[in-house]
């Protein structure tokens, strides 16, 4: 998976909200997490993420390399790296940050003025770094494993972002291997869909009836 604008403005915005809160540097491992936070929290709250990013089990959690291409596409000229102290056998940890010449408070007035993020989207993003920016790495590891199947998965599998979805699927008795109108209704009813994205979903319901015979006529 690639890199995506969308996700460099939000590694660009999480660090400027950081640096006007005076909170500490992050490492990369706490950015990551953080991104994935965010991520959930949008899924959940609003039906999509806020990256785009597809995430998999790593040996911290959740993972991606479409970060590590955004975050390389974005060093020197928006976020600055420094290596950390090294310790725990040798281990090199880096700190991110804005690069010195760009001010925190020009972000975040850019990504307003330009609508970066909805106003839904920039209170999801504030709640995440006001909760975990000065936590502990391990405490945030923690909470990503209690809020995600993590400990089930295996090392390079997918994770499933929208808990409520996944729920209300199982609950639709009689209909599990299919998106029928029954499960939709029951979805749209707890949780609101925009229209292009209720198409998308019967389209969706559509093909894997296709798929199933269920629509061959003799």
């Amino acid at each position: 998976m690639k890199g995506s604008i969308r996700a460099r403005r939000l590694i660009v915005y999480l660090l400027a909200l950081v640096a006007k809160n005076d909170y500490s540097r992050l490492i990369r491992t706490q950015l990551i997490k953080m991104l994935f936070l965010i991520d959930y929290e949008s899924e959940n709250q609003l039906l999509h993420t806020l990256t785009g990013y597809t995430y998999i089990k790593n040996n911290n959690g959740p993972y991606t390399k479409a970060f590590k291409e955004d975050l390389e596409r974005l060093k020197k000229r928006y976020v600055s790296e420094k290596p950390r102290e090294t310790f725990n056998g040798g281990r090199t940890y880096y700190l991110y940050d804005l690069v010195k010449k760009i001010k925190s408070q020009d972000i975040i007035k850019t990504a307003e003025e330009k609508r970066w993020f909805s106003q839904e989207e920039q209170d999801i993003v504030s709640d995440i770094v006001s909760r975990y920016a000065n936590k502990k790495l391990d405490d945030i590891l923690n909470e990503v494993y209690e809020l995600t199947d993590a400990g089930e998965k295996r090392f390079g599998e997918e994770f499933e972002l929208n808990e409520n979805y996944k729920k209300i699927k199982e609950t639709c008795d009689g209909y599990s291997s299919l998106f029928t109108k029954e499960f939709i209704a029951e979805y749209n009813k707890r949780y609101a869909y925009t229209e292009s994205e209720k198409e998308i979903l019967e389209k969706e319901r559509e093909e894997m009836l296709q798929a199933s015979g269920l629509l061959d006529v003799d």
